[in-house]
């Protein structure tokens, strides 16, 4: 089997048969290295989007605030309700969007359906304490390398999809605030 051809690396993979310890060692260590930068990676879109849906609601609420005043009142026409609705239309599915991107991902599906992957909640729910730490206490330093990479890729699949949805929410907080600024100007004429 060719396992550059897969999506996730057999338990014991013999990528690294022929590697000294050394670099097997310096392999894992690499592998923790990429680990952390892809939680951080992770952490930081989360961060990202529960901004948007900070920032979308103080708008939202601005807005509210803005209609009620003597300026901002809305005037009875069609084109008026809608350059009023729209803003908040596109605020409110932004918000929906970024909730549903910040729900737990429990399981990217890499590496889980040919063996438990130590790392994940997925992987460890029905251990026992003590099976977890028999388990553990039996991994060889490949096989700490092979789980390290099949959480990397899992990582990297969730980390895709949450950046594509941080780019799909900045777009419509975008496009919010130009129909804001349509709605004011035209307001105010």
């Amino acid at each position: 089997m060719n396992v550059l051809a897969t999506n996730t690396l057999p338990h014991n993979s013999a990528i690294l048969d022929g590697r000294t310890s050394d670099e097997v060692r310096d392999i894992y260590d690499f592998t923790l290295d990429i680990l952390e930068k892809k939680y951080n990676l992770y952490e930081w879109t989360h961060n990202k989007l529960n901004t948007l849906v900070s920032i979308n609601s103080l708008v939202i609420g601005g807005i509210l605030v803005l209609s009620t005043s003597d300026k901002f009142k809305l005037h009875e026409t069609r084109l008026d309700h809608v350059l009023f609705v729209l803003p908040i239309i596109t605020l409110v599915t932004s918000i929906g969007m970024s909730l549903w991107s910040t729900l737990p991902k429990m399981d990217a599906g890499i590496g889980n359906r040919q063996f438990r992957n130590l790392r994940q909640v997925v992987g460890t729910d029905t251990y026992t304490p003590v099976q977890y730490l028999d388990t553990i206490s039996g991994l060889t330093l490949r096989d700490m390398v092979v789980q390290n990479v099949n959480q990397i890729k899992g990582m990297n699949r969730i980390i895709m999809k949450n950046q594509l949805e941080l780019r799909r929410v900045t777009f419509l907080v975008l496009i919010s605030f130009a129909l804001i600024i349509v709605w004011i100007a035209y307001t105010l004429r």
